[in-house]
C-alpha cells in the first residue's frame, strides 16, 4: 500500500534519546517536520492497527492499509513496532501548507544556522534573478516555522 507515515513519538524520546542516536542504530533522523494530530486526522490519517499477520484478512479491504504486524512472541524473529506509534495516510504524497507544519531541528544553534543560510540563499537567488533582468518577487522570510527539539517539547507541555 502507498502511504505517508508519521510518528507520534514523544519529543523527549527523540531529543537526545536512543531513537536518534547516530553512534549506533538510530531509527529517526534528528530533522523532520511536525504537525498536529488533529490536522493529520482531518487529512485522512489514522493510527496503524497492530495485529498478528494471520489477522490481516479479518480487516475490511478499506482498512487493510492500516495493518502493521505485531508478533512479539515469535521465538526467532519477533516483530514489535508499537514503539513507533505510527499513523498513516493512504496516499502517495501529502500537500504541505507551510502554515500547518513546522521544520524540526536538533537545537537552537542548528536552527539559527539554517535560518541564516536560508536567508543567504534567498539573497543569492534575488541577485541572480536581477542579473537575468527578470521581474520576480523573492519572499524575504522563510515560509515554514523552524523549531528546535527543546522548543517543540515546550509547546507539547502547554497542550
Amino acid at each position: 500500500h502507498n502511504c505517508v507515515c508519521f510518528t507520534e513519538t514523544p519529543v523527549r524520546a527523540l531529543n537526545g534519546g536512543s531513537l536518534t542516536d547516530t553512534s549506533g542504530y538510530g531509527k529517526y533522523s534528528k530533522y523532520g517536520i511536525a504537525t498536529t494530530k488533529k490536522l493529520f486526522f482531518q487529512l485522512g490519517g489514522r493510527p496503524v492497527i497492530y495485529q498478528l499477520s494471520i489477522e490481516y484478512d479479518n480487516l475490511y479491504e478499506s482498512n487493510n492499509w492500516r495493518h502493521m504486524t505485531y508478533e512479539p512472541d515469535l521465538n526467532q524473529y519477533p516483530t514489535d513496532f508499537t514503539w513507533e506509534r505510527e499513523w498513516r495516510i493512504k496516499a502517495h504524497h501529502v500537500a504541505i501548507n507551510p502554515a500547518d507544519y513546522k521544520i524540526v531541528v536538533p537545537n537552537d544553534e542548528i536552527k539559527y544556522n539554517f535560518l541564516f543560510k536560508h536567508q543567504s540563499l534567498r539573497l543569492k537567488e534575488a541577485v541572480r534573478l536581477l542579473m537575468d533582468e527578470n521581474q520576480y518577487t523573492i519572499p524575504s522570510e522563510l515560509e515554514f516555522d523552524v523549531l528546535s527539539f527543546d522548543e517543540l517539547e515546550k509547546l507539547g507541555e502547554g497542550q
